[in-house]
């Protein structure tokens, strides 16, 4: 698995030649499966292959789960997503500018990889490490890059910057309890 980061919420993974791609920043973004984790209303869903909002989708082999965070008629529908990839759960957190209830980071279930935002516009730093705390993955993806310094040292703990992330299962099994942080850069 390959993850690589496209600035704003985009995150691309690859696996094979199966591709993810979470929040696309332009229409220029092939993929297998698409999905976005902010839906603005009114919507009219025309692509194939586009998952939004809340509900379990199954599509070339990954299983995704949404769970509505938020709606706002304004902000329109914030949603979670859990995608399980190679055996490796994945929890991307999208436009999230609050923390989510309690009960619904429970319902998540045991995710491995979290994509967070943090910064101006999204989550605190405070409200994110408690959302690190709960969900206690193997490995945190702050996000936007500019934002997510001080996060990374408040962390603590191992933490690098980096182009991508490639890894398999077996690399987050060793891993144990440890915990990281990779900072992603566009």
């Amino acid at each position: 698995m390959v993850i690589t980061y496209h600035d704003e919420t985009c995150f691309r993974i690859q696996s094979g030649n199966l591709s993810l791609v979470v929040d696309p920043v332009s229409e220029k973004f092939k993929s297998d499966v698409t999905i976005k984790t902010n839906l603005a209303l009114p919507y009219n869903k025309t692509e194939k292959d586009l998952i939004v909002g809340a509900g379990e989708y199954e599509i070339n082999g990954i299983s995704i789960r949404g769970t509505q965070a938020s709606y706002d008629k304004k902000a329109g529908i914030k949603t979670i997503f859990e995608v399980v990839m190679e055996n490796i759960a994945l929890g991307f957190f999208g436009k999230i500018d609050a923390n989510p209830e309690p009960d619904l980071i429970e319902k998540l279930g045991n995710l491995e990889i979290i994509f967070l935002p943090v910064g101006k516009g999204y989550l605190d730093e405070k409200s994110a490490l408690k959302i690190v705390k709960q969900v206690k993955p193997n490995i945190v993806i702050p996000y936007p890059t500019k934002a997510t310094k001080d996060f990374l040292e408040e962390m603590g703990g191992k933490s690098e910057i980096s182009d991508k992330l490639t890894l398999k299962k077996k690399d987050i099994l060793e891993m144990g309890e440890k915990m990281r942080a990779v900072c992603l850069k566009s």
